[in-house]
């Protein structure tokens, strides 16, 4: 990869060297650089961490769960982005806990007002199975 010759210059005017000659220097491309820099960017390496986090079994749990990522972090035992990711876990964790209590809810109140819910799935059969009429 050879990059462009082009005479270097310096306040607006040519730099030449003891002969009189221009200096010649070569020129590269920022995308070319760019793609250099980045090939020989060792790859990223995730380490395993040891850290107690609280067990996850409601709202109030996912508080402490925050509060003990924050005050590790605040401590340098992590870094700010290997606490992103427990935070992203404990979020999931929090989501599907609330998905949980959503359907104990929503059953509570269909047995308290006596309605049924579909044997078979939420979507209709959509004619499965049916012959196809053909005019």
């Amino acid at each position: 990869m050879e990059g462009v010759p082009e005479p270097l210059v310096s306040a607006g005017k040519l730099v030449r060297d003891d002969d009189g000659q221009p200096i010649m220097v070569r020129r590269y491309s920022d995308n070319l650089l760019a793609t250099l820099i980045k090939a020989h960017r060792p790859p990223r390496r995730e380490r395993s961490l040891h850290f107690e986090l609280p067990t996850l079994h409601s709202m109030a749990d996912a508080a402490k769960a925050m509060a003990s990522i924050a005050a590790t972090v605040a401590a340098g035992e992590i870094t700010p982005g290997e606490a992103t990711e427990l935070t992203r876990l404990v979020d999931a964790c929090m989501r599907t806990i609330d998905a949980g209590d959503f359907v104990q809810r929503l059953q509570a109140l269909e047995a308290k007002l006596n309605v049924t819910r579909p044997q078979a799935s939420i979507a209709p059969n959509l004619g499965r199975g049916k012959p196809i009429k053909r005019d």
